[in-house]
C-alpha cells in the first residue's frame, strides 16, 4: 500500500458581493486593498542589495500605515534551472511581511512582463524551448534594468504547462511555509503579469512580430494569446492549495473604454476571464477627476472590485487620490515605495524628479507630501472593514474638490441618511462612512463637521482591531445639542444615531472639480461708487444703528495681493459690547438676483486686521420675500480668503446679503470685497487659469487668425478672453489685444490692421480672480501686400484697366476676376482670385488673361514680380507663360513656367533696362476641355525665392516642448511641442506629415514613420529617457 497525503484548499481570500457593493475578504473579514508596491527586483538586481539589506523597506511600509504591500516574484527568482527551486529570498520577504504586520500582493513577473520577456526573469530553460520565441525586428536588444527583451508564444502549450507547474509549487510552497510560521497567511492576492495588455496593443506592432517560421498573426490573435496565458496561470493561482484571489494591471485611465489600438478588445475581455478575479488599471495621472471617471467605469462591471494597481507615489496630492477611489469603492496602490538609486541615477539629471515615483526617497527619508498620505492611510486602515464594504453613496470624502485640500474649506453634502456640514481652516480633509446605525467620521487635521437629519449621541474614539471589531479608546464629545464634532486631527470618532430619514445622496457628486465651466450669476464690488450705488439700494441698520461702528463701501484696500489687487473695498469697524453677533454689513439690493435651480454658493473675500480674538463672521441671505435662504459662518484670517457660503438649493432670487462680523475688541476692522455668487463650491485662490494658443491660419498682409483654449479655470470664473499681440516677443493684454468671450472651451479670435511684411508675435489669454494667464507664444511674419490681389471688385477695378482681348476673342473662352479660390490655404487664404477657364483648339499659346493695368507700375531691374497660379487639370501640358509689357506695348521679356495644381508662387525677374510695366500678359495655354487656370496675390519686390508657407508661419517658443537643433541647411521652422507620459510619446507639430524616429536609452530604433496629421501617438511601453528625432531635430523626452 501507498500512503497518498492529500492536502486540504486553504482560502485566504475571496472575491464577495453583498448588499450591491463589491469587495475582497482575507481570513473573511473584509479587507481594502491600501498599498505601496516594493521594487526587491530593482533593489536586489540593479542596486545589488541582499535581500536582508532590503528589510528597511518593509519597515517603512508600517510606518506608512498600508494594509499591504506589492512584491515582485519573478520566474527565475524561484526556478533559476529547470525543476531546481529556489526559496531563499522568498522566505525572506514573507518573514519580513509578517515581521511588520503587513499583507502581500504577489507579483508574478514571468513571461508577459509590460510586453515583453526579461532574461534576468524568466528562466534560461524557458526562453530555450523550441518555436516558443517570436521574431521581433529589434534583436531582442539588453536593457540594463531587466536584461534581454524577448517575445514570447505566450499561449504555448509547453511553455504554459510549464508556467502552471512553476505557480502551483510557489503557492504550495507559501501554504507550508505560512502553516510552519504561525499561519498569519501573508499573501492575499496574486498578480498574473504586469502590464500584459502591452504585448498585444503596442508590442505587436513596434517589434513587427512574427512566428519564427514567418508566419503572421493579427493583433486580435496577440490579444486573444495575451487572454489565453492570464487565464490559464489565474486559473493555476485559483485551483492551488493556497487559494487567493487573481488579478492582473491593464495599462489605462480610460475605465473599461475598449482599446484604440485593438478592433473589438477591451478590460471587459480581461474582467471576462474565470482566471482572473480582478482587473486593475494602471492610470499613472494626479488628477483627482481622472481617478473618479476611471474608478467609476470599473466598478461598472458586474461584481467587480475597481482598483487602482499602479499610481505614483510621488504625486504631491497622493491623499486625495487614494481618498478619491478608496470613497468611490476602489482599492489604491502607490508606485512605488522608495524609487531604486540605481533607476535614478541611470537617468539624466533634468529627469530624474520625473522618474523617481517612490512615496519616499530612494533613502527613505519623507517627501514634502509623504505626511499627509500617511495620515490618510492611517484613517482608511483604522475603518478598514467598514471602508471596505461600504458602497460610495455612503462614503462621503470632505475637501477632495479640487486636485489638493484647500485650506479654508467649507461643503454640505448627504449620504443616504445623514447630512453633513463640513468645514475647516486649516486644510483637513476626510471621510464620513453612514452604517444602519452609526457613523465614523475621521479627518487629517482639525475640522467643525455639523450632524442633521438625525438624533445623534454615544461619540467615542477608537479603530478596527485585526479580527475586525472596533475599540474604543475614549469617549468624544458631541456639542450644540448632539449636533456639532470638533473633529480633531487623525481621530476616528464612531456616532451612533436613530430617527434619520432618507436622503438623496450626494457623496460621489462632492468628489472631484466642481461645474467644468465656473459661471459667476452675479457680482459686486467696491471699485467704483457709481457702479455699486448702481447695484446696492442701502445698508439696513434698523437693527445696528450704534453709533460705536463704522460702514465704509469703498475703503482703501489694505492689501493689494495675489488674491485680491483692488484698490477699494467695503469695511465695518468698530465694539461696542460683547454681544456682537448680530452686527456688521447688511446690504440691500436694488433688484433681486435670479438665482438659478440646483447648487449656487456666495463667495466673498474676508479679511480682519486682528487675529487675537472670535473670528467667526457669518453671512445670512435673505430672498426677495425677506426670508432666510441660507446662513454659514466661518473663521476669518488677516490675510484675504475667499470664503464660500452656499445658498439653499431651492433658493430663486437673492435680495438681502447679512455679513455678520463679530467684533470683540476695540479697535476691529473687517474688510470685504469682491462678492459673487457662482455654481462653484470651490473657494477662488490666488490661481491662473490654464490657456493654450491654437495654431495660426487664414494669414493675410494685414491680419491673421488664431485663437486658444481655456482648459482649466483656476476655481474662479474666466471673464475675458482672446489673443494679445505686438512686434516684440511675449505680447501682454496691455497692447493690442481681441476679447473673444469668457468661459473655458475653444475660442477664435480674428486679428486685423496689421502691416504688411511685418514679424509678429501672439498668444491667447484668459483672465479670471487671480489675473491673467498666457498660453504659448507664436511668431508670423505678414506677407507683402499685393498690389493686385482679385479679393474686392472696386479695389480691382482702381487697378486694372481692362482685359485686352483683340488677339483672344474665341467665344469658347471665359475670363473671371472674382472667382471663388478653389483651395484656401496656408499660402493662399484669400477668398477670390482670377481664372480662365475653356478651350478650342491645340493651338493654345496665346490665350489666356492679359491684364492692362490703369496706371503703369514702376519697376527697376533686381525687382520680381511673385504671381501664384493653380491649374485644375496637370495630365496636359501644364506650361504657363507671362510677357510683360510697357506703355509703349513693347515687349519687356516672357517667361513661361510649368505650374502645379495646389497654389504655388512662381517669381518673374524683371529684366534689364525696364523702368515701368502697363500689361501682363498671363498665356495659359489649355490643351483639354474643362481645364481652368487660376491667378492670384501678385508681389512686386526683391525677393527671388517663392513664398512658402514657412516664410509666414514661424515658430513658438513654448518652453514645455521641443529642443530645436536644425539639420544641416534646414532652418524651416515648426512647432513641434514632445510630451512624455502614461508610457507613451505625444508629438505636437504646426506641420503634419513629419518623418518621425524614436531611439530607447540604449540606442536602438524602436519607431520610424511618417506622423499621419498634427499629432501622434507612440506607446513606448516603458517609463525612461527616449530620443525624439523629427525631420532631423532631435530632442530627448522622458517618459514615465
Amino acid at each position: 500500500m501507498i500512503a497518498v497525503t492529500i492536502h486540504a484548499q486553504i482560502t485566504v481570500s475571496t472575491l464577495n458581493t453583498e448588499n450591491g457593493k463589491t469587495f475582497i475578504k482575507v481570513n473573511d473579514i473584509p479587507f481594502p486593498l491600501v498599498g505601496a508596491q516594493i521594487r526587491v527586483d530593482f533593489l536586489m538586481n540593479c542596486d545589488g542589495k541582499t535581500i536582508q539589506q532590503c528589510q528597511p523597506f518593509f519597515q517603512k511600509a508600517q510606518e506608512l500605515g498600508v494594509n499591504c504591500v506589492q512584491i515582485p516574484v519573478w520566474w527565475k527568482l524561484i526556478e533559476p534551472t529547470q525543476n531546481n527551486f529556489s526559496w531563499t529570498v522568498l522566505d525572506q520577504i514573507l518573514t519580513y511581511v509578517n515581521q511588520y504586520n503587513l499583507k502581500m500582493e504577489l507579483l508574478w513577473f514571468s513571461t508577459n512582463m509590460c510586453g515583453e520577456a526579461f532574461s534576468n526573469y524568466v528562466p534560461d530553460y524557458i526562453l530555450n524551448l523550441p518555436n516558443v520565441r517570436l521574431i521581433r525586428n529589434d534583436g531582442c536588444p539588453y536593457w540594463n534594468y531587466y536584461g534581454y527583451q524577448y517575445s514570447l508564444v505566450l499561449n504555448d502549450p509547453t511553455l504554459l504547462s510549464r508556467e502552471v507547474n512553476a505557480v502551483q509549487t510557489l503557492m504550495e510552497h507559501i501554504r507550508v511555509w505560512d502553516n510552519a510560521n504561525g499561519a498569519k497567511r501573508p499573501v492575499v492576492s496574486v498578480q498574473v503579469h504586469n502590464e500584459p495588455d502591452i504585448f498585444a496593443r503596442w508590442r505587436y506592432d513596434q517589434k513587427q512580430i512574427h512566428y519564427a517560421d514567418n508566419r503572421t498573426f493579427t493583433k486580435n490573435d496577440a490579444w486573444n494569446m495575451t487572454l489565453d496565458a492570464l487565464n490559464t496561470v489565474g486559473q493555476a493561482v485559483k485551483n492551488s492549495n493556497y487559494k487567493v484571489v487573481t488579478r492582473t494591471n491593464l495599462v489605462t485611465s480610460s475605465g473599461v473604454s475598449a482599446f484604440a489600438e485593438i478592433s473589438g478588445a477591451s478590460p471587459v475581455d480581461v474582467h471576462n476571464l474565470t482566471g482572473i478575479d480582478i482587473v486593475g488599471s494602471d492610470p499613472y495621472v494626479t488628477s483627482v477627476d481622472v481617478i473618479k471617471s476611471n474608478t467609476l467605469s470599473f466598478l461598472s462591471l458586474q461584481n467587480h472590485y475597481p482598483l487602482v494597481a499602479e499610481n505614483k507615489g510621488t504625486y504631491a496630492n497622493g491623499a486625495s487620490l487614494l481618498l478619491t477611489a478608496t470613497a468611490l469603492g476602489s482599492g489604491y496602490n502607490c508606485y512605488d515605495l522608495a524609487t531604486s538609486k540605481f533607476v535614478i541615477d541611470n537617468t539624466t539629471p533634468e529627469y530624474q524628479s520625473e522618474i523617481d515615483h517612490g512615496v519616499y526617497t530612494w533613502d527613505l527619508q519623507d517627501k514634502a507630501h509623504t505626511a499627509s498620505l500617511k495620515t490618510m492611510i492611517k484613517g482608511l486602515v483604522k475603518a478598514y472593514p467598514d471602508v471596505a464594504v461600504t458602497k460610495n453613496d455612503n462614503f462621503i470624502a470632505f475637501n477632495v474638490q479640487s486636485q489638493q485640500p484647500q485650506s479654508i474649506y467649507s461643503q454640505s453634502v448627504n449620504s443616504s441618511k445623514i447630512r453633513f456640514d463640513f468645514s475647516t481652516t486649516v486644510g483637513a480633509s476626510g471621510f464620513s462612512i453612514t452604517k444602519d446605525s452609526y457613523i465614523l467620521i475621521y479627518c487629517t487635521d482639525d475640522a467643525e463637521i455639523r450632524l442633521s437629519n438625525a438624533t445623534f449621541s454615544n461619540p467615542v474614539k477608537g479603530y478596527f482591531n485585526s479580527a475586525g471589531n472596533f475599540v474604543s479608546d475614549g469617549n468624544a464629545t458631541l456639542s450644540d445639542g448632539n449636533t456639532l464634532l470638533n473633529a480633531e486631527k487623525e481621530i476616528l470618532y464612531k456616532i451612533s444615531y436613530t430617527g434619520s430619514t432618507n436622503l438623496t445622496s450626494t457623496a460621489v457628486n462632492n468628489i472631484g472639480s466642481a461645474p467644468s465651466n465656473i459661471v459667476n450669476y452675479a457680482t459686486i464690488n467696491f471699485e467704483n461708487e457709481s457702479e455699486t450705488w448702481n447695484v446696492v439700494d442701502h445698508l439696513h441698520l434698523d437693527w445696528q444703528t450704534n453709533t460705536a461702528y463704522m460702514r465704509n463701501l469703498f475703503a482703501v484696500n489694505p492689501e493689494q495681493n495675489g488674491m485680491n489687487k483692488t484698490a477699494r473695498c467695503a469695511s465695518f469697524s468698530g465694539y461696542y459690547s460683547d454681544n456682537e453677533w448680530w452686527y456688521g454689513l447688511d446690504m440691500v439690493l436694488k433688484n433681486a438676483v435670479t438665482l438659478p435651480a440646483g447648487n449656487k454658493y456666495l463667495h466673498a473675500l474676508i479679511k480682519s486686521n486682528t487675529t487675537g480674538v472670535d473670528l467667526n463672521k457669518g453671512c445670512l441671505m435673505l430672498n426677495a420675500s425677506w426670508n432666510g435662504i441660507g446662513e454659514t459662518w466661518n473663521y476669518a484670517n488677516t490675510d484675504w480668503v475667499d470664503y464660500v457660503f452656499p445658498i439653499n438649493s431651492d433658493a430663486t432670487s437673492l435680495k438681502e446679503l447679512r455679513f455678520m462680523l463679530n467684533h470683540k475688541v476695540a479697535g476691529q476692522v473687517t474688510y470685504l470685497d469682491e462678492l459673487t455668487v457662482s455654481n462653484s463650491p470651490l473657494a477662488r485662490i490666488a490661481d491662473v487659469a490654464t490657456v493654450s494658443t491654437l495654431p495660426l491660419s487664414a494669414l493675410t498682409y494685414s491680419g491673421v487668425v488664431c485663437g486658444g483654449n481655456v482648459s482649466w479655470h483656476g476655481n474662479s470664473a474666466i471673464t475675458q478672453r482672446g489673443c494679445c499681440w505686438g512686434t516684440s516677443p511675449n505680447p501682454t493684454i496691455a497692447g493690442s489685444k481681441t476679447v473673444d468671450g469668457s468661459g473655458i472651451g475653444q475660442f477664435t479670435s480674428t486679428i486685423t490692421g496689421l502691416q504688411p511684411n511685418t514679424q509678429y508675435y501672439v498668444r491667447a489669454y484668459a483672465v479670471n480672480f487671480a489675473g491673467v494667464a498666457y498660453g504659448s507664444q507664436y511668431s508670423f511674419t505678414t506677407p507683402d501686400q499685393p498690389f493686385l490681389d482679385f479679393e474686392n471688385e472696386t479695389t480691382t477695378w482702381n487697378i486694372v484697366d481692362h482685359l485686352h482681348l483683340d488677339w483672344q476673342t474665341n467665344q469658347a473662352y471665359t475670363r473671371n476676376l472674382y472667382a471663388q479660390n478653389p483651395e484656401q490655404n496656408g499660402l493662399n487664404e484669400s477668398s477670390r482670385c482670377a481664372s480662365f477657364s475653356g478651350y478650342y483648339s491645340d493651338n493654345e499659346w496665346w490665350y489666356g488673361l492679359d491684364i492692362v493695368l490703369d496706371q503703369s507700375k514702376t519697376v527697376a531691374y533686381g525687382q520680381y514680380i511673385h504671381v501664384m497660379m493653380k491649374t485644375n487639370n496637370t495630365s496636359v501640358d501644364v506650361n504657363r507663360g507671362l510677357i510683360l509689357l510697357n506703355s509703349n506695348g513693347s515687349v519687356l521679356s516672357e517667361t513661361w513656367k510649368a505650374i502645379s495644381n495646389v497654389w504655388t508662387d512662381y517669381v518673374f525677374a524683371v529684366p534689364s533696362g525696364a523702368t515701368e510695366i502697363r500689361e501682363l500678359r498671363f498665356m495659359l495655354n489649355h490643351k483639354a476641355a474643362g481645364q481652368i487656370s487660376y491667378i492670384d496675390q501678385i508681389v512686386i519686390n526683391s525677393d527671388p525665392n517663392p513664398r512658402t508657407t514657412s516664410t509666414y508661419y514661424g515658430a513658438n517658443n513654448h518652453s514645455d516642448g521641443f529642443t530645436d537643433v536644425p539639420d544641416a541647411g534646414n532652418d524651416l521652422k515648426k512647432e513641434i511641442v514632445v510630451t512624455g507620459f502614461d508610457k507613451a510619446i505625444t508629438i505636437v507639430a504646426s506641420m503634419a506629415d513629419l518623418d518621425v524616429k524614436i531611439y530607447n536609452i540604449a540606442g536602438k530604433l524602436i519607431f520610424s514613420g511618417t506622423m499621419p496629421g498634427n499629432t501622434l501617438i507612440v506607446p513606448v511601453g516603458e517609463p525612461g529617457v527616449y530620443l525624439v528625432s523629427a525631420d532631423g531635430w532631435q530632442s530627448k523626452v522622458l517618459v514615465y
